[in-house]
């Protein structure tokens, strides 16, 4: 039986996290390969691949700056499960990974991409991170995106070599590992993410404002490095017993907190293509969201959601409020978020595609 090796650097609750372990579940209940997976060290991660049966290899990743030390860690993992392929996810392991590979005796290499983050860093720092994705994805047999627009911004930089083998493969959910909307309150407004730059909880609080100010009350599920700064923020505003700050909390918990709101909010500066808006609109949550990077490929905006192009919260509580107080706005929202899940983002479709494309390469390898 073919084996696959899947890495990835962040073993934290979290979108990217979630979508691997749900492709390793899958993966093993669909029986074609042997599957072992590297993750950080002591890791979230780490603990749920084991109680899937799956064997599992703690690196450090999360304190490593030499990037030898990390690439040669892989490289002792990869002797040791001897992968017909390895398949890394995210662009710190990626390069990790391409430091590693050596030779043509190399296993093939899958490189998937869960959002683009270089474009936010000064200038010579983007360019060197830029270096590094075009390293990662020169090193790959296959570049996966997980979203069109990703794609395309690889294009745009010229992140990917000439005749690059390339796809887009959605993340899916599974119906059955979802709660359905229930005991709706309608005036609680959920936020389920991490608290970090990239989803921007400083204009989430100036949303909490406007929200609070229309009678709503926001619900946050999900810690970050953030959290400190968002709590002082809500302490300026006179929000700090006015917002209900949950943590972070484990998927099952997360997701049973969000099917009780009356929307989700996500304020993001960008994304790859996130999973909380995908489970809300399967829940049966309706989704404010910014108009940014691969969400415009989830939410049709005024059709399955809202997409919100302004970095201010006026629109956002507009909105929720729409979204919450139309009862028929709702109902027609959440019908086509529905269809639009089913269409696109069911794991099944995932494992599909995975399934095809590790075959493929393996016929190959045969051939080659």
């Amino acid at each position: 039986m073919p084996r696959v090796l899947h890495i990835v650097a962040d073993g934290e609750p979290g979108g990217g996290t979630t979508n691997v372990l749900a492709l390793l579940a899958d993966l093993r209940a669909n029986g074609g390969f042997e599957l072992a997976f590297a993750v950080q060290r002591e890791s979230y991660a780490l603990g749920v691949s084991q109680r899937l049966g799956v064997p599992a290899y703690g690196i450090e990743f999360a304190r490593t700056r030499v990037p030898f030390v990390a690439a040669r860690a892989l490289a002792q993992v990869i002797g040791t499960t001897a992968p017909e392929i390895v398949h890394v996810h995210g662009s710190r392991a990626g390069f990790f990974l391409a430091c590693a590979k050596h030779g043509a005796a190399f296993p093939r290499v899958v490189y998937t991409v869960r959002g683009y983050h270089f474009l936010r860093k000064p200038v010579v720092l983007r360019e060197l991170a830029a270096m590094a994705e075009r390293f990662a994805h020169e090193r790959a047999d296959v570049n996966v995106h997980v979203c069109g627009y990703d794609q395309a911004l690889a294009e745009r930089w010229h992140l990917l070599p000439a005749g690059a083998r390339r796809l887009v493969i959605y993340n899916g959910i599974e119906h059955d590992e979802l709660p359905r909307a229930a005991d709706t309150d309608l005036r609680r407004i959920a936020f389920l993410g991490r608290l970090t730059y990239q989803k921007d909880p400083l204009l989430l609080a100036e949303i909490a404002l406007g929200l609070d100010a229309a009678g709503y009350r926001l619900r946050v599920i999900g810690g970050g490095d953030m959290e400190d700064v968002f709590r002082a923020r809500l302490r300026a505003l006179g929000l700090e017993s006015r917002v209900e700050l949950l943590g972070s909390l484990p998927r099952k918990e997360a997701l049973a907190a969000l099917a009780s709101a009356g929307a989700l909010v996500l304020p993001s500066r960008w994304e790859g293509l996130p999973i909380s808006p995908i489970e809300a609109m399967a829940i049966g949550i309706p989704v404010v969201a910014a108009n940014v990077s691969g969400l415009p490929e989830i939410v049709e905006s005024g059709v399955s959601g809202e997409l919100i192009d302004a970095r201010e919260p006026a629109p956002y509580v507009a909105a929720i409020r729409r979204l919450c107080e139309d009862a028929s706005y709702r109902a027609r929202t959440l019908t086509a978020a529905a269809q639009a899940v089913d269409a696109k983002f069911l794991r099944a479709r995932n494992l599909e595609a995975h399934v095809r494309l590790y075959e493929s390469l393996l016929a190959g390898r045969a051939t080659r």
